[in-house]
């Protein structure tokens, strides 16, 4: 680092990226195929303009993105009946970019 300081974790993980966004809608029942890599927002980044890193991320179609971004992450999982941040553990968990992984195992 040239400058001194430090850079953060790495935070955009492409081929992780690939892998959720060829999945279907993770919603239970949507028909929808043409999913967006959506961000989940916790407590600790919400209202930050920094997205959350990609470990964060779920296949949601354009119309239950929309939907989670007028409701909040809290209403948005009741209303469906899901838990988002365990769908994106378990992305996290099976996706082929074993360096994302590793980078998160490190941070833990």
């Amino acid at each position: 680092v040239k400058s001194g300081i430090p850079r953060g974790p790495k935070r955009i993980w492409l081929r992780h990226r690939k892998f959720v966004r060829s999945h279907d809608c993770c919603v239970p029942g949507c028909q929808a195929t043409e999913v967006d890599f959506h961000h989940i927002r916790n407590a600790a980044n919400s209202g930050k303009s920094l997205l959350p890193p990609d470990w964060f991320g779920v296949p949601l179609c354009r119309n239950h993105h929309d939907e989670h971004h007028s409701c909040g992450v809290h209403t948005f999982e009741d209303r469906h009946g899901i838990d988002l941040y365990a769908i994106a553990a378990e992305f996290v968990r099976r996706s082929p970019d074993w360096r994302m992984r590793k980078s998160l195992a490190e941070t833990a």
